[in-house]
């Protein structure tokens, strides 16, 4: 349980926090706060909403935190972060496709 939440926590802070800013900064996009960066990839057709990363990012931060307190809620937060990969995966996977597409990679 441990490795599946770290490692959707990371994967979810690499695309956001480090691919996205990388990818918009080639593109010679400005770079803004993670939420103004989260709109720009939607608007790129790279993110289906934002709405559902930040409720994905909370989603997160109760795996990472809130589980210490409450089994019941880490076992909902871990079978919610399971539906949620395909959100993320995508996302990194038309990053990728969008490159190329662009003359990037």
């Amino acid at each position: 349980m441990d490795a599946f939440a770290a490692r959707f926590a990371r994967l979810q802070d690499t695309a956001g926090d480090r691919l996205l800013p990388e990818l918009l900064s080639c593109l010679a996009e400005p770079i803004g706060s993670v939420l103004d960066n989260l709109d720009r990839a939607e608007k790129l057709g790279l993110l289906e909403s934002t709405q559902t990363w930040v409720e994905t990012r909370a989603l997160r931060n109760r795996m990472v935190h809130e589980y210490i307190r409450n089994p019941a809620i880490l076992a909902e937060a871990l079978n919610e972060a399971h539906d949620k990969l395909p959100l993320l995966m995508h996302f990194v996977e038309a990053c990728q496709a969008y490159a190329p597409q662009r003359n990037l990679a």
